[in-house]
């Protein structure tokens, strides 16, 4: 494995300005080894590391049929654009695809359904989709999402093996490739996704097993799993298999419709009832008065939709055990059922799709245990290497942090202005929620005039290649945010990442942890406010030139005994004792 990373006609003589790093090397040698032996593997990565050079190379090295998932779609097409086409120049070429979410691909049926008769409508897409030339095209990202929704197929819409384009469809088709292909790049909700069904029916699965499994970004499994292992209604979707058949439904039957989910909307929104069982009369009536039209429809897609809705409402009308809960999305409401326990399910979906697996990310331990991390995907008490890799960078030398003695907002958003203006360069603000973001854009933006104020809001694109920026968001901006080089010269985090418990699901989740530990504080809450500080704090040092301020607005950190975990997630920090010196560190 070493010389791949050492010797100067590898990696060196492909990757412009790379140079070895111990971490790098340790972290590819085990990986390497567990892939021989099958076993798996969970690495915490630090940021900086090269980490996924440090998997790649493993994996092109033995040459066995390996799955890789990842976050984002953003991620994806990196590994698939930059980073595989670099490994493939050291080894013979490897077939490679990608598989994206079956949302992404264009349905055939669908088009010819809700398209075609509506030319005069679709005139533009039409006209693109003539340009169209793969057998596997994807929905256009440029479309609006009314005509993305009519385009394309979810789940719950798709007609499988009794679609008469079955054979044809692209989704299909991309999914043959895939499980043709040496390795292949997916994302974590269909790759989990592929987990339960392989639990249910392995001839129904998405991807055929891999000799391996590795999941990048693998802090996320423990928050995505729970949520692809149990079930959703939508109160929207389902109103959504109707709204393209209105001209056929009389109009008081349709009305009668709105008006149940009206009654949903006002129970959930306007009198807070968040269990189902307090939402039961209203979503089962909802059902009722949608399967009165479905029968009057008599149609095989809406049917076939409907019923899968109504498989949803079963699991929730059932007595399994687990959180059945609504909650607000935008215009739509959600009803869920998560299961109450699933890392048996996530074990036995695991080894029937791969023979080993590699979790790895820049967070998955708190003071150096992996507890919190494998207690919740069940694999505490299997066999699992861990390890926690050498850092990369010296936050001794490359940061400070200031902790701001001020708890009120008022009296923070005063301190973040002097702190701002005394930065020359890119800030990036860190808040808790929402409502804490909207109200530092309009203050940055009323009281100072030398940087662009851009929130999370905006956009990706409006703030990757901009300099002399104040980007405010929220956890969305904790990860996925690779700008390395000294983009941000300070990173400022609002609050301790502590979750809101009145969330139905957190506060769940906790008291199963307080159930069978006693502590839902010290095994849930603290864990993972650390692994989200950790993720926060690692915006700020993103390569070894990197040098840069992180100021914290919750005097907690010191005066509290938990502070010391958090202290610990950074790796031996100084810390200003004044604003002032903080600002000279940064000049």
């Amino acid at each position: 494995m070493k010389r791949y990373f050492v010797e100067p006609n590898m990696l060196a003589s492909k990757v412009a300005d790379y140079h070895p790093r111990i971490t790098q090397i340790e972290a590819a040698q085990l990986i390497d080894d567990a892939f021989g032996r099958s076993a798996n593997i969970a690495l915490e990565a630090p940021t900086g590391s090269g980490k996924t050079f440090s998997y790649l190379i493993p994996t092109f090295s033995q040459g066995k049929r390996v799955i890789i998932s990842t976050k984002t779609k953003q991620l994806m097409k990196q590994l698939f654009e930059k980073d595989i086409p670099v490994v493939e120049q050291l080894f013979a070429p490897t077939h490679v695809e990608m598989l994206k979410g079956r949302k992404n691909y264009i349905c055939p049926h669908r088009l010819r359904k809700y398209i075609y008769p509506n030319a005069v409508f679709y005139k533009d897409i039409i006209e693109r989709l003539e340009t169209i030339l793969e057998d596997a095209p994807e929905v256009p990202t440029d479309i609006d999402w009314r005509t993305a929704e009519l385009m394309s197929a979810s789940a719950h819409q798709c007609l499988r093996n009794k679609c008469e384009y079955h054979s044809s469809c692209p989704f299909e088709i991309a999914r043959e490739r895939a499980n043709k292909a040496a390795i292949v790049i997916t994302n974590h909700h269909l790759q989990l996704a592929n987990m339960i069904i392989a639990l249910d029916d392995d001839k129904r699965d998405i991807f055929t097993k891999a000799d391996h499994l590795i999941f990048d970004e693998a802090h996320s499994i423990p928050d995505i799993f729970p949520l692809v292992a149990g079930v959703e209604l939508s109160v929207l979707g389902v109103q959504n298999i109707f709204t393209p058949h209105k001209t056929a439904i009389p109009h008081k039957q349709f009305r009668a419709l709105e008006v149940k989910a009206a009654h949903i909307w006002k129970a959930v929104v306007e009198e807070k009832k968040t269990t189902y069982e307090d939402i039961r009369e209203e979503v089962k009536s909802y059902i009722d008065e949608a399967s009165l039209i479905v029968e009057r429809l008599d149609d095989q897609d809406i049917s076939t939709e409907f019923n899968n809705w109504i498989d949803a409402f079963n699991t929730l009308e059932s007595d399994r055990e687990g959180l059945k809960y609504a909650e607000t999305r935008q215009a739509d409401i959600t009803v869920r059922f998560i299961p109450k326990q699933f890392g048996d399910d996530f074990m036995a979906g695991l080894e029937k799709t791969a023979r080993s697996a590699l979790f790895i990310s820049a967070t998955l331990a708190v003071k150096s245990s992996f507890d919190y991390f494998l207690d919740a995907l069940g694999l505490k008490d299997r066999e699992i290497t861990t390890a926690i890799m050498p850092r990369v960078f010296n936050m001794r030398k490359q940061a400070i942090l200031y902790i701001s003695e001020s708890f009120k907002d008022e009296e923070k958003n005063s301190v973040m202005l002097d702190l701002i203006r005394g930065i020359n360069g890119s800030v990036l603000i860190i808040c808790n929620s929402i409502k804490r973001m909207d109200e530092l854009v309009p203050f940055f933006q009323d009281n100072q005039s030398e940087k662009e104020v851009i929130s999370q809001r905006d956009g990706r694109m409006l703030y990757a290649e901009k300099s002399n920026i104040i980007l405010i968001g929220c956890n969305i901006l904790r990860e996925g945010l690779d700008l390395a080089g000294g983009d941000f010269k300070a990173v400022l985090i609002d609050k301790l990442p502590f979750e809101n418990f009145s969330e139905p699901y957190y506060k769940y989740r906790s008291d199963i942890v307080k159930e069978a530990t006693g502590n839902s504080f010290a095994n849930f809450s603290l864990p993972r406010a650390v692994l989200f500080f950790k993720q926060a704090a690692g915006r700020l040092i993103r390569h070894e030139s990197d040098k840069g301020l992180l100021a914290l607005f919750d005097p907690r950190i010191a005066s509290m005994d938990y502070g010391r975990y958090f202290l610990d997630a950074l790796d031996n920090i100084k810390i200003a004792s004044s604003l002032e010196e903080a600002l000279e560190f940064c000049t």
